[in-house]
């Protein structure tokens, strides 16, 4: 199961924000202490290109955008796997102003070279084929 969330971010309009996301399959909550701040969610993960590309609609970034109040970062994270035996995710954040970062769990393998300075040899991947079978000859964690 994916899960997905927002943080909460400002717009410009948060009626007019949740209508262009109507039918995407994400879902829009309004904080509610804080005016115009919205966060998304969606059950099953974010549907980035739940539009026609071939008609030149916009997707869930290109909303984003158009609706982010100034001066405002956006960040979607996703995470989920399967029965143990594999996990994803990634973040992304959405400045106003276009820029936009990404990260995903796999950098973790990156990280542990450049900050810890140990190469492969040292660990195995997080991956269905790396792992044991949990569910065989009774192994548990």
């Amino acid at each position: 199961m994916i899960t997905a969330r927002s943080n909460y971010f400002r717009v410009k309009d948060p009626i007019a924000f949740a209508a262009a996301l109507e039918g995407s399959g994400n879902k829009v909550a309004m904080h509610p202490k804080a005016e115009g701040y919205v966060c998304i969610t969606a059950d099953g993960g974010f549907a980035l290109d739940w539009m026609d590309e071939a008609l030149n609609e916009p997707r869930l970034e290109d909303i984003i955008l158009e609706h982010i109040a100034a001066e405002h970062v956006a960040i979607l994270m996703e995470a989920g796997g399967g029965r143990g035996r594999s996990v994803q995710g990634w973040a992304t954040a959405l400045a106003w102003d276009g820029r936009r970062v990404d990260i995903g769990l796999d950098s973790i393998y990156d990280l542990i070279y450049r900050e810890l300075g140990l190469s492969s040899q040292y660990f195995s991947r997080v991956a269905g084929d790396d792992l044991p079978d949990l569910y065989a000859d009774g192994y548990s964690f």
